[in-house]
């Protein structure tokens, strides 16, 4: 994926230069390449692999990119949720979207445990310190999942 390749190729060449701006957080290219890692092998462990599809529930933050990021590493289908839906609404597009991981943070835990007890999804929890930080991976090549042409990387709803 595009996006991946490019932060492998700025992480290597202009590794301090700002990536990633949300409110007065910044994030640089050395920093985006190791927590994109980071995150990957984190949700790797929990068992999302290529193909899944991982509905994020998230507000707007750093961490909302490292989370897309490090699934579309993994090959992992990622399902943006509005943050203002509804529990039946959430529930509808996890149902329909057969997403099989949920992605959340704190502040939505109202929302989802009133998710319906049928409902086959495992839930991870963010928190800023829930997945740790390394320094930045100095791997060579490329680390990500190549996705064919006629795959998609977003399910939006």
């Amino acid at each position: 994926m595009l996006a991946l390749q490019s932060i492998e190729h700025f992480s290597r060449i202009t590794p301090e230069k700002t990536a990633l701006i949300c409110a007065d957080e910044r994030c640089s290219y050395a920093e985006l390449r190791g927590r994109v890692h980071d995150y990957a092998a984190h949700f790797r462990q929990a068992g999302v692999n290529r193909g899944d599809r991982v509905a994020l529930l998230l507000g707007n933050s750093l961490d909302y990119f490292y989370c897309i990021l490090g699934l579309f590493q993994l090959g992992a289908l990622v399902v943006p949720v509005r943050t203002q839906y509804k529990t039946w609404e959430l529930e509808r597009l996890i149902k329909h979207s057969k997403s099989r991981f949920l992605i959340s943070e704190r502040a939505y835990e109202p929302l989802i445990q009133g998710l319906g007890p049928g409902l086959a999804i495992t839930l991870l929890m963010r928190e800023s310190d829930v997945v740790p930080v390394s320094a930045p991976a100095d791997a060579d090549g490329d680390s990500f999942t190549e996705r064919a042409a006629d795959e998609p990387a977003i399910v939006l709803y």
